[in-house]
């Protein structure tokens, strides 16, 4: 469920709600007005009720659940002021600018205007073969951006990939590095489509992962690109 709705102003009235591009477990995302800045940039936040239900689930209560959102919430600021340090033409920009509305942050980030890829193969079936590799070229070159400062993605995959509707380029999104989710629980936690898309050893439940982990869903998301349908599920 939304938090903000269309019409609603953030921060003293900078920001206007104009519509939920969209949602997934731990996060929601909106189109908004930057009055400030004079365009529309997008907007997004922690998903409340998805952490009150995954917090219900593990505990039987929500008795201490605030003090779970805020630990939430903590994690959710690092990984804004990380992304704001992020300059690469195919990582969307995340401005370095961080606020909070009715107890909950918020990060901005430049809109991109277009389907990610997922909708796209949905939609349009295969890509050329020059147009696929184009898009994990792009991806790749990101990546290496990435792993070159010490972090990872954590959750490639064509849903994470938007293709600009001016130029088709290839913009990676809604990075988890801030998070740490037991892979036991993921399973029922998210989309059930994101495991065919982590190595094996993700499954486990350790945190020294390296680049590989970022490279196997890359390669994962190329064979999507080719064939139009998942990889097979090796847990």
């Amino acid at each position: 469920m939304a938090y903000f709705t269309p019409g609603q102003l953030l921060k003293r009235g900078q920001y206007e709600i104009i519509d939920t591009l969209g949602q997934g477990g731990f996060g929601i995302t909106y189109l908004a007005q930057d009055h400030k800045r004079k365009k529309q940039v997008a907007i997004k936040s922690l998903n409340v009720s998805f952490l009150k239900q995954r917090y219900r689930d593990k505990y039987g209560n929500t008795e201490d659940f605030g003090e779970f959102l805020a630990q939430e919430q903590d994690k959710f600021n690092t990984e804004a002021m990380v992304l704001a340090t992020f300059d690469h033409p195919h990582i969307v920009k995340v401005y370095p600018e961080l606020f909070q509305e009715n107890g909950l942050s918020c990060m901005v980030m430049e809109y991109v205007k277009g389907k990610n890829l997922e909708q796209y193969l949905y939609a349009n079936g295969v890509f050329s073969e020059s147009a696929g590799l184009e898009i994990i070229k792009g991806i790749g070159e990101a990546l290496s951006y990435i792993h070159s400062r010490n972090y990872l993605h954590r959750d490639i995959k064509p849903a994470n990939i938007l293709l600009r509707e001016s130029d088709n380029k290839a913009i990676l999104i809604d990075f988890g590095l801030a998070r740490e989710v037991n892979f036991a629980e993921l399973m029922s936690l998210t989309n059930a489509k994101t495991p065919v898309f982590a190595p094996p050893e993700q499954f486990e439940n350790r945190s020294n992962f390296t680049p590989a982990l970022d490279i196997y869903a890359l390669a994962a998301t190329l064979y999507v690109i080719i064939a139009v349908h998942e990889p097979p599920f090796i847990p």
